[in-house]
């Protein structure tokens, strides 16, 4: 199975990741790495390099239209996490993005 995981780069998200390459599934990430979180801006050193990633916004459909070629199935962990919250970017990424 080609499994999806929006915000794959994220705590949880990058353990499900793991999960699903451990019992044997093909595993596509689309994360923004926004950059509160990430601050580099690029895949986090934890990220099994065997998924395969797209940078990308859940609220973007070109993005999703990228990441969801051959997928069979999504994880759905996007979600907007701020120390100094924008409540209408909570609105937008937790609730537009789904």
């Amino acid at each position: 199975m080609h499994v999806l995981v929006t915000g794959g780069a994220g705590f949880i998200g990058s353990h499900v990741v793991d999960a699903l390459l451990a019992r044997g599934d093909a595993v596509t990430v689309l994360d923004s790495l926004f950059e509160r979180v990430h601050p580099s801006r690029q895949p986090p050193a934890y990220l099994a390099s065997r998924a395969r990633f797209v940078r990308g916004d859940v609220t973007v459909k070109a993005d999703w239209e990228r990441a969801l070629e051959g997928v069979d199935a999504i994880a759905h962990l996007a979600a907007y996490q701020d120390y100094q919250p924008d409540f209408s970017r909570f609105a937008l990424i937790n609730d537009g993005g789904t």
